[in-house]
């Protein structure tokens, strides 16, 4: 069953050319302390919410924020 997801991994980054094969997708997913699907989903996860920490403010129009704090 893992060697589907290293195949299948390399094949879709393959589609992007991006060229690795699946016992190369498995060594870095090692390196990454990835290696099982829970811990790749877990690191998913929280890069989401990382991302969601991180995102955009929308104002009325430009420098709004900024003359708000003065």
């Amino acid at each position: 069953m893992q060697q589907r997801g290293q195949h299948r991994t390399s094949n879709e980054l393959r589609k992007q050319r991006v060229f690795i094969s699946g016992s190369g997708v498995r060594s870095v997913w090692f390196r990454h302390n990835l290696e099982n699907f829970k811990k790749r989903l877990k690191a998913l996860e929280r890069r989401a919410s990382d991302d969601e920490a991180c995102g955009e403010i929308e104002t009325a129009h430009p420098g709004y924020l900024g003359s708000q704090d003065i």
